[in-house]
């Protein structure tokens, strides 16, 4: 009886040990769509180990490839039998037979496999035909570059079309829309930047582009020398060149921007002086008045100085008030005009 207590208290162990370890696979999975070097595309989902087994990189570099680290930087990294990337809206590992894309459901990696399939599939009998990893690269940058364009497209639209309003009428509401466009154009040019630092860390390094020759790799049982990368330089100086205009053109864009809102700054000083103008003259008649309603209050006091029975003191007496206050008005504008900017 004892022998079969410990018997299924084993076999519930096992059932419970093996249970955990299918779900500790299934959540450490990744869903990625594979378009192998004939054409063929499916979806496929692995644990990260099998992925690593089957591409021969290392865990640390499944990393790049992971959508919950948002901070990662774009970057190509060249290995043995593989090239693991992350180009912004691309990640992916790229192998003399097929390339591995991740985020399936995103929509720029939907809308560059019908692209990515056409290009790596290769011409009969071409002997030019550069080899799968090359091509699955290029498709990569094609979509990445499209997508960059696509963006600053709509967004370059957006921000025309509020400059235009902003140059009509400097208004709140006007301002408020310009603000969540720019910080889009802010973080595009942001993304761009990084993607053009990584290709350009790239060209800078002979060992890696040389090591992007997987299918020689796989031929010849050795990589290439050094300095022998002319495709792989010139597909990255190709693309490197497409990414540095569009970088240019946000920076136009932005340069654009920033010139409109010195101007409405210009404007919005330009009223702000009027009001101070405004509230300067009001304050010289204010003391005006004030003024008349000391000499006014001093005529007011219940004491005797011979004037009240004069018949044309209260003539004279306005008169001249009122001549002062003019003269202190006019006199006071004159001064100010000679001497400040605001009038």
């Amino acid at each position: 009886g004892g022998t079969i207590e410990v018997s299924a208290a084993a076999i519930a162990r096992s059932f419970e040990y093996y249970g955990r370890t299918s779900l500790q696979r299934k959540a450490s999975s990744i869903r990625f769509v594979e378009i192998e070097k004939n054409g063929d595309i499916r979806e496929r989902m692995l644990p990260r180990i099998d992925i690593c087994t089957e591409t021969a990189v290392e865990p640390r570099d499944l990393r790049v490839l992971d959508s919950s680290f948002r901070a990662q930087m774009p970057v190509v990294l060249p290995r043995e039998k593989a090239i693991v990337l992350q180009l912004e809206y691309v990640r992916g590992i790229i192998t003399a037979e097929k390339i591995m894309l991740m985020d399936p459901w995103m929509p720029t990696v939907k809308s560059i496999i019908p692209h990515l399939r056409n290009l790596t599939s290769p011409i009969e009998d071409d002997d030019r035909c550069p080899p799968f990893e090359l091509r699955a690269l290029e498709g990569v940058l094609i979509g990445v570059s499209s997508a960059f364009e696509r963006q600053m497209s709509t967004l370059s639209s957006a921000i025309s079309t509020s400059l235009d309003a902003l140059q009509i009428e400097v208004s709140k509401e006007n301002l408020q829309r310009l603000l969540p466009l720019k910080k889009s154009l802010s973080s595009l040019t942001m993304s761009v930047g990084e993607v053009h630092s990584a290709i350009d860390e790239l060209l800078s390094s002979d060992e890696d582009m040389s090591e992007m020759y997987l299918t020689t790799k796989l031929v010849t049982g050795h990589r290439r020398r050094v300095d022998q990368h002319q495709e792989v330089e010139l597909l990255l100086e190709t693309y490197l060149k497409q990414i540095q205009e569009i970088e240019n053109e946000l920076i136009a864009v932005k340069s654009s921007i920033a010139a409109s809102e010195a101007i409405a700054m210009i404007e919005l000083d330009s009223a702000r002086n009027q009001i101070l103008k405004m509230d300067l003259f009001l304050s010289m008649g204010t003391f005006g008045l004030t003024s008349a309603g000391v000499v006014a209050g001093i005529f007011g006091m219940n004491l005797l100085s011979g004037l009240e029975e004069h018949p044309f003191a209260f003539y004279y007496t306005t008169g001249g008030i009122g001549t002062v206050m003019i003269l202190f008005l006019f006199g006071s504008w004159r001064v100010m005009k000679k001497h400040t900017k605001l009038l």
